[in-house]
């Protein structure tokens, strides 16, 4: 028989996946601002899994006046290049996307030809973690009330 504090963990843990899902990607403000000032916009589009066969299909659906690829990441899980208006009206309604944030670009001091990207933490790592902390705090409860 199932304990309580196992099916509320079973219950967030699904509720979690299913809304990281269901919802459209996560916009950075900083590339919805510079979309009001510019034609086009550096981003990095991260996609929910690991998947060339979706990363190839999401960039074949868009094209060139929606974006200019520069490169495939090396993790697979997404791509860099420059986002239209149109390009992002897009990219908004793909359930596949995770996040979509402006592409900056960071110099080390006194070596300008040093670049790197900066990214934000993923949200899933986030949920994880939260559910990590419900989980223990669950177990120390029903450790608790055994020993009583």
């Amino acid at each position: 028989m199932f304990k309580p504090s196992i099916v509320i963990v079973l219950v967030l843990i699904i509720l979690a996946i299913a809304q990281s899902n269901a919802a459209g990607p996560e916009v950075e403000k900083e590339v919805l601002e510079l979309l009001k000032k510019y034609e086009w916009v550096p981003v990095i589009v991260k996609i929910h899994f690991n998947n060339n066969l979706n990363l190839d299909l999401i960039l074949q659906n868009l094209s060139d006046e929606e974006f200019i690829l520069k490169e495939k990441l090396l993790r697979g899980d997404g791509f860099a290049g420059n986002l239209s208006q149109k390009g992002l009206d897009k990219l908004s309604e793909n359930k596949e996307i995770s996040y979509i944030y402006w592409d900056r670009v960071a110099y080390t001091i006194g070596d300008d030809s040093s670049q790197v990207s900066i990214g934000q933490p993923k949200k899933e790592l986030v949920i994880v973690i939260l559910l990590a902390i419900i989980f223990l705090v669950l177990f120390f409860i029903y450790l608790r009330r055994r020993k009583t």
